[in-house]
């Protein structure tokens, strides 16, 4: 197993102002590679998640799952990239798919009430 790189920087293109200040973020990193395997694990405010690659023979598929805090944001991403040749011609499918915080609440709200927005409570007329 070999740990390739381990380090903690800040971010310069990506700047979060909060009131009048300005700060800079900061994230941790992580990578390992381990012969045709690579993982790499990322913790920040708007950069939380997982990656990672393996390749067999020509094939090479990828995946990582992602969060931003910043943004109340979740995404999943995978590849696969088939070599045809020699000559660097290579066959990649992408798959994508993210849902932002309302998403989540709104399907939450769905899954435990069966309807998309609430709905009054009508109280029977006492007598």
């Amino acid at each position: 197993m070999q740990l390739s790189k381990f380090y903690i920087n800040k971010r310069r293109n990506n700047k979060r102002i909060v009131g009048k200040k300005t700060e800079l973020l900061y994230y941790l990193r992580v990578a390992i590679n381990i012969t045709s395997f690579t993982l790499d694990i990322s913790l920040g405010l708007d950069d939380i998640g997982i990656s990672g690659s393996i390749k067999n023979g020509d094939t090479t598929n990828a995946f990582g799952i992602s969060a931003d805090i910043s943004q109340f944001k979740v995404g999943f991403e995978g590849s696969s990239t088939v070599k045809w040749d020699e000559e660097s011609t290579d066959v990649t499918s992408y798959t994508n798919a993210s849902i932002t915080g309302w998403g989540i609440a709104t399907v939450y709200i769905f899954a435990t009430t069966g309807q998309w927005v609430s709905s009054p409570q009508h109280q029977p007329a006492f007598r």
